[in-house]
């Protein structure tokens, strides 16, 4: 069965499936997902949870983990991380089987990226089909953000007006993440019961903060002197190196699309039109397609996903200390090799 994030909410209200697959590509919205069947799960009385990674387990260990019970003899939620490696053919056979014969005590969650062709023909995911609930995370159209920061300040003791939504919906980008972070800080000012666009702007256009928009574009724009200012003051704030990482990724995944269109004659105004991008923006992004090749992009996504981990605690490296040579090998007159042609 499958089910879109708006769906999923309904849906964990009812029984649970034995199986989910959660994939996409925005790390909010994912994060959300994730929260809502941790919660779902705890209420049924799955009591404990571990998080396998499939870059740090072979076959055999993923093989004992799927069938083994746990030792405290509870209901447990075993979430299998998928984006960063790919199962090789004995794995994909095994979590095909327990996919066909799952533990009733045990209820098991997949995260992946956005799933390519050769995912989706793969048997265990039409297994997944079949057996459970795939919630694919496609990104949010303005209108769809706006409607999601307002179910977002639910949770909180304010209300924003229809104009302030809209207004932060436009200052996000399409970001969910970012717009979450506004929402707390919102919050954090302690506004009247119903917030204006005024409380929006002062939020967001704070002079003396530079947020994680404004390092984005200094990101593309190959300002490393101001991009480096803008990261450490993120870091002092207090800001999450993963929300930094994301806004950047999401980004090169864009450029690549548009990159692609490029290569294929489509016309920069078609093809910003396309992806929503801002008159004002314009031309940083243009700039950056004109310096960088489709190749660089791709090695970009590959050095951030090593930074990804990184903050994952898969090695002893500083991910901020990463992110500030990300900001230097980007620039081009840093002494780097030439880009691919």
């Amino acid at each position: 069965m499958k089910l879109t994030y708006q769906q999923f909410a309904f849906h964990l209200k009812k029984e649970l499936a034995p199986i989910y697959l959660i994939s996409g590509d925005d790390w909010q919205l994912k994060q959300d997902a994730l929260s809502w069947l941790r919660k779902a799960a705890k209420t049924a009385q799955f009591s404990e949870r571990t998080r396998l990674s499939s870059d740090t387990i072979d076959a055999q260990m993923l093989c004992n983990w799927l069938n083994t019970g746990s030792l405290l003899a509870e209901k447990r939620l075993l979430e299998l991380d998928l984006r960063y490696s790919k199962l090789d053919k004995h794995s994909a056979s095994l979590l095909q089987s327990y996919i066909e014969q799952p533990n009733p005590n045990q209820l098991l969650c997949i995260e992946t990226y956005k799933p390519d062709d050769k995912m989706m023909r793969s048997g265990w995911y039409q297994s997944v089909m079949k057996q459970g609930v795939v919630v694919t995370i496609w990104p949010l159209t303005k209108e769809k953000l706006t409607k999601w920061i307002h179910d977002r300040t639910k949770h909180y003791p304010y209300v924003l007006t229809d104009e302030a939504a809209q207004i932060l919906a436009e200052y996000s980008l399409g970001n969910v993440a970012a717009a979450a972070q506004a929402i707390e800080k919102i919050h954090l000012l302690q506004p009247a019961n119903l917030v204006t666009p005024d409380v929006v702007d002062l939020v967001m256009n704070d002079a003396s903060r530079l947020t994680v928009f404004h390092f984005v574009d200094c990101f593309l724009a190959e300002d490393a002197a101001m991009s480096l200012k803008i990261l450490r003051q993120l870091q002092a704030e207090g800001t999450e190196p993963v929300l930094i990482l994301w806004s950047i990724t999401r980004e090169l995944r864009s450029l690549i699309e548009m990159a692609e269109l490029l290569n294929q004659g489509v016309a920069c105004s078609v093809i910003f039109q396309k992806h929503r991008v801002f008159a004002n923006r314009h031309a940083v992004i243009r700039s950056f397609l004109d310096r960088h090749s489709l190749d660089d992009c791709y090695q970009y996504i590959t050095k951030a996903t090593e930074i990804d981990q990184m903050i994952k605690g898969a090695n002893n490296f500083d991910p901020w200390q990463a992110l500030e040579f990300f900001c230097l090998r980007v620039k081009k007159d840093n002494g780097l090799p030439p880009r691919s042609t």
